[in-house]
């Protein structure tokens, strides 16, 4: 049976936390994947959800699969008090990449998963074109962010505390009630507080988009939710987004039923995982 455990990836004179899944055969490839603002590894391998673990689902699929604390996060919080700036986190995302690739039992490559803020670091890193990078897929990437997101963000950047914050999860991050565990608004433990430095820098990302989009080559999947509000949501939307990977080798799209913002956290996770994994095992396929 695949084998999940704690780890620690010492990369660019980091030593980051991470939740790591072992295949029980030499593994095909290797998945690593980042969670989005506010989040910690556990968003993909969540006790709550535990059928729905894209770390376990990745190992017995016979991908090695790693879901990692980001520089600011877990391990290397004490280091960044303030949060650690996305510029910096991009270099060792990149760095990790092609360290990843290179070692032993790592199969063919590395391919990239990246949620909302983690979606943003694994894209501007796969268009620096790390060696071994086999493809990238991402959800809840805002093509332009909501109104209620940039509200949201200047209220936590301002230290607006007069807020429910389970509240503010529920109607902003998760579809209605029925799609997922109410547990997950009262005792989180995916939960991390969203460093302030991370969270000013992310609101570049809209008028950066397209030029980094443009300059990956590696296929790459897009899903938003169903009732996703950080951005606009829907096929045009997608449409939308597909259209700025000019130099990718494949663009998949995909909306998810059932899901608000935080996918991988609704009842669907299970089947929306292994939509991900499918879509890595066709990219081995056809490379």
């Amino acid at each position: 049976m695949p084998v999940v455990s704690n780890a620690t990836l010492a990369v660019d004179g980091l030593e980051l936390s991470a939740i790591r899944g072992e295949p029980d055969e030499a593994a095909r490839a290797t998945v690593l994947a980042l969670p989005g603002g506010g989040y910690n590894s556990a968003y993909w391998h969540h006790p709550r959800i535990p059928d729905g673990s894209l770390v376990a689902l990745g190992a017995m699929l016979g991908l090695r699969t790693i879901s990692l604390d980001r520089p600011g996060y877990g391990a290397t919080a004490a280091q960044f008090p303030d949060g650690c700036g996305l510029d910096r986190q991009v270099d060792a995302i990149f760095a990790l990449v092609e360290q990843l690739a290179s070692e032993p039992g790592a199969g063919e490559g590395v391919f990239l998963v990246g949620h909302s803020m983690g979606a943003i670091i694994a894209l501007r890193a796969a268009a620096r074109c790390p060696h071994g990078l086999l493809g990238v897929d991402v959800s809840g990437i805002p093509l332009r962010f909501s109104e209620n997101l940039a509200t949201a963000v200047a209220a936590n950047l301002g230290g607006d505390e007069d807020h429910s914050p389970g509240q503010s999860a529920a109607a902003m991050f998760y579809g209605p009630e029925g799609s997922f565990d109410p547990g997950l608004l009262i005792n989180d433990v995916s939960l991390a507080p969203p460093p302030p430095i991370e969270l000013a820098d992310s609101m570049a990302w809209p008028d950066q988009f397209a030029q980094v989009a443009a300059q990956i080559a590696v296929p790459v999947r897009i899903t938003l939710g169903e009732y996703e509000t950080v951005t606009a949501t829907g096929w045009p939307a997608l449409r939308e987004t597909a259209a700025l990977f000019t130099r990718s080798a494949r663009v998949e799209t995909a909306l998810q039923a059932g899901a608000g913002h935080n996918v991988s956290l609704h009842h669907i996770a299970g089947a929306f995982h292994l939509r991900v994994l499918a879509f890595f095992d066709e990219s081995l396929a056809l490379a």
